[in-house]
């Protein structure tokens, strides 16, 4: 004994004690309070696993009850897994779990059964937040990271595939994918180059062994690949160029301007003027080859076969939707009924001009598909590289941006220049209201695109040299060909090799007046950057299911790029979307959003991309996001490029559906403008450089509701993530709400915008007389916020 209590009052009192120290009781008329431990016997003595108390003899444990381990079936056994005495506690075991019969630590967080004894697990701590959670539930509690005992799901469509056989389930497995390393460009196309060789290989063996010439099943010389153009193209298509009326013929049997004095090649010194349009209208193409064909040394990585083949198979590698193919082809041709080439042909008998053509028609579908387009689709494709789009416009979207500053276009125009990037331009395309016969008279060509060579300042004249595919309609007013304001020694200087087919010099401010754009390809001759592609999806809502984010790791301080693809965008039946990139810092807690970085402009493309950015060394979220297709059921794919200095990692992964408001809050919060509101009241927009409107009302008020409607009625052709365009929402004390986000709809066509904003301070939740008829007055949101857009539209606090 060490203590006795008194059977009277119970205090406890020592054993050199007789009587109780309290009321006097005798120690004899009391009892011991902890019954002395016999002496140990080794064989029975056990520790118990949940609260470690050294029982002897007993099945079950004399402090907690837990059963002896071995004394009856292993699987009746119930865990009690506490805060202090855990089997998963990351602590204790860097990251693995303790195994609560053995002790034993299994450094594997996904199995299941210990390596020692077999014992099985009832609880997983989250590798997130650390919260144990029983091992049946598939996400943590807390911040609903993925169990890392349950196998990843293998694709998006396996995980909806897997739900829709189980519509009962109540927990949905999430897509992830792989982290992506990004590696040297000049690698992985060496690798791509490899795989091709080795098909073409086995191609060329089957042909020549079965003496026979290459049919492309894939793209078949059939009416279907030329495709179908629309009624209204008809009229200005030559009835022997419409399609039923075309041959398909080889190129020993085709007819061409330059006859036999050339033998069929894929290359022959090639150059911009091997270029002849047919009567595709897909300048916009041609133009982006003839800046290519500036520079051989790419040209020969997109045209694989360099030689000519009779067996008639050809490869092609382009960077389509973001991605790279390798695109096998014959060397059949759409043909007049006399042999003639219908469409693009090339010069001196060369072949490399119509294989890229055929190439293209090939992944699109058809030749019909590649009418229209702006150079900037062109020289993605044809390089991979990130693209920038410089308006030379002032118009709604470009009023405040620093692009319509000529002086800075100017500027912009010259680092690139430095930098040998590559660049095209378009004329007459965009919103500003000239007739057709202004161009004409000054020898331009409305709706074409032309290939940006040279950007120059001589004494005090700014110049900028430009080539037309077509090889003629050139410029004729100051600093053409003919203009009187050259000397013999400028001639010398920007003329060396005297005047070319379709090339001329211009002012650069006759260019900005007659031009509405400039794209950039940012092709580098410097050895060493790196790229990483990942695909990816572009949901219609933020559901647990599709809220979907992009991880970049960067580990060094690096200079990066970043464009966003919408797979199939000109594919038909195919609609373009409003796409956008947005960049944070991942805050403090995992797939949190933390200081905004930076964005691409939001806009109707086939992609969009940021600007060239220096990101320190860190961890980002990358918010990939569409608005115009909300409310479908379409889910387009994506591919994200990025390109950087040094090599980064990146990684899809599953985030909280607040992510994306959380980003665009971020983005409001550094870019937006505030209009004048009530004391507490601060409602914040962008409507420039978003393709839209994106607006946000804060509460600051603690104690007070903050109403407000929104009246976008006036709006045209644009679409509103709230399926309306007027609404009320009550936003409760400390909050904020992204109320509206409008987006860009038909691409063809232009679009306004005009918001108009009511609001109150108010004591109570409710929209009460706000709420319109029918709908119900305790309501606080209409439209009502359903599970579609709670995420983007539901108030979160000002501070998380």
């Amino acid at each position: 004994m060490t203590r006795w209590a008194c059977v009277q009052c119970t205090l406890e009192n020592g054993l050199d004690s007789s009587n109780c120290a309290a009321c006097g009781l005798s120690k004899d008329q009391s009892r011991p309070t902890i019954p002395q431990r016999p002496p140990r016997n080794v064989s029975n003595s056990w520790d118990c696993y949940s609260c470690s108390y050294r029982n002897e003899g007993r099945l079950t444990c004399e402090m907690c009850d837990a059963p002896k381990l071995g004394s009856r079936p292993q699987t009746s056994v119930t865990i009690k897994a506490t805060s202090s005495s855990s089997e998963t506690s990351p602590s204790s075991n860097g990251g693995g779990w303790n195994c609560m019969k053995c002790k034993v630590i299994n450094n594997d967080v996904t199995v299941l059964d210990c390596h020692q004894c077999q014992q099985k697990r009832s609880m997983w701590n989250c590798p997130q937040c650390t919260l144990e959670n029983p091992i049946g539930r598939a996400k943590c509690e807390a911040c609903a990271a993925r169990n890392p005992t349950r196998p990843k799901p293998p694709s998006v469509a396996a995980s909806n595939a897997a739900k829709a056989k189980s519509p009962d389930t109540n927990e949905v497995e999430e897509p992830f994918s792989p982290r992506v390393k990004s590696d040297f460009m000049e690698h992985l196309r060496t690798v791509d180059e490899q795989k091709a060789n080795e098909t073409f290989r086995r191609i060329i063996e089957f042909c020549r062994s079965n003496r026979s010439n290459f049919v492309d099943d894939g793209f078949p010389p059939t009416e279907k690949s030329i495709g179908r153009f629309p009624d209204d193209e008809f009229a200005q298509v030559p009835n022997r160029a419409r399609p039923k009326n075309l041959l398909w013929v080889r190129p020993a049997e085709i007819y061409t301007k330059d006859g036999r004095r050339w033998r069929w090649s894929v290359f022959n010194n090639p150059s911009p003027t091997d270029i002849e349009q047919g009567v595709l209208g897909n300048c916009w193409f041609l133009s982006a080859l003839a800046v290519i064909a500036e520079r051989p040394d790419l040209l020969e990585h997109i045209v694989l076969t360099k030689h000519y083949y009779a067996e008639g198979v050809y490869q092609i590698r382009l960077c389509v939707d973001g991605a790279w193919q390798i695109i096998t082809v014959d060397d059949h041709f759409p043909c007049y009924q006399n042999h003639t080439m219908a469409f693009t042909v090339g010069r001196r008998n060369q072949l490399w001009v119509p294989l890229i053509e055929k190439a293209l028609a090939k992944v699109f579908g058809s030749y019909a598909t590649l009418r229209a387009g702006r150079s900037v689709e062109g020289l993605a494709l044809l390089t991979g590289a990130p693209c920038e789009f410089v308006s030379l416009e002032r118009d709604s979207e470009t009023t405040n941006d620093e692009t319509y500053d000529h002086d800075m276009v100017w500027v912009k125009l010259l680092s690139a220049r430095e930098a040998t990037f590559l660049m095209g331009c378009s004329c007459g395309a965009g919103r500003r209201q000239l007739p057709e016969s202004a161009y004409e008279k000054v020898g331009l060509l409305s709706r074409h695109a032309y290939s940006l060579l040279d950007v120059k300042e001589v004494n005090g004249a700014r110049l900028v040299r430009l080539r037309n595919p077509w090889g003629q309609f050139v410029w004729k007013g100051a600093w053409s060909d003919k203009s009187e304001l050259w000397t013999p020694e400028l001639r010398r200087v920007l003329m060396p090799d005297g005047p070319q087919s379709g090339v001329f010099w211009m002012p650069f401010e006759e260019f900005c007046y007659f031009f509405d754009s400039v794209d950039i390809c940012k092709v580098r001759r410097v050895v060493g950057w790196k790229e990483l592609r990942l695909p990816g999806v572009l949901p219609p809502h933020w559901l647990d299911s599709h809220s979907q984010v992009t991880r970049l790791i960067v580990n060094e301080p690096t200079e990066v790029s970043l464009t966003l693809f919408q797979e199939g965008s000109r594919r038909e039946n195919t609609d373009q979307l409003d796409l956008m990139i947005l960049v944070v810092r991942e805050g403090f807690a995992p797939k949190s959003v933390g200081e905004f970085v930076l964005k691409s402009k939001r806009t109707v493309a086939a992609f969009v991309g940021t600007k060239d950015t220096f990101l320190p060394a860190g961890s980002y979220l990358v918010v990939s996001c569409s608005f115009n297709h909300w409310g479908t059921s379409h889910v387009p794919k994506s591919v994200l490029a990025v390109h950087s200095s040094k090599s980064v990692v990146a990684e899809n992964i599953h985030a909280p559906p607040t992510v994306l408001a959380d980003a665009l809050i971020a983005l409001v919060l550094k870019e937006g403008r505030m209009h004048s509101a009530l004391p507490g009241c601060v409602p914040r927009y962008i409507s420039h450089g978003i393709g839209g409107l994106l607006l946000v009302m804060d509460n600051l008020m603690e104690d007070a509701c903050v109403q407000i409607q929104v009246d976008c009625s006036q709006s045209k052709n644009v679409v509103s993530t709230r399926g309306s365009m007027v609404m009320a929402d009550t936003i409760p004390p400390m909050h904020r709400q992204i109320v509206v986000i409008l987006s860009h709809f038909e691409p063809s066509q232009s679009y306004f915008v005009m918001h108009r904003i009511t609001h109150r301070v108010t004591g109570h939740a409710g929209l009460r007389d706000w709420a319109p008829a029918g709908v119900d007055k305790n309501a606080n949101h209409d439209p009502p916020l359903n599970e579609f857009v709670h995420g983007l539209h539901s108030p979160r606090p000002l501070f998380i």
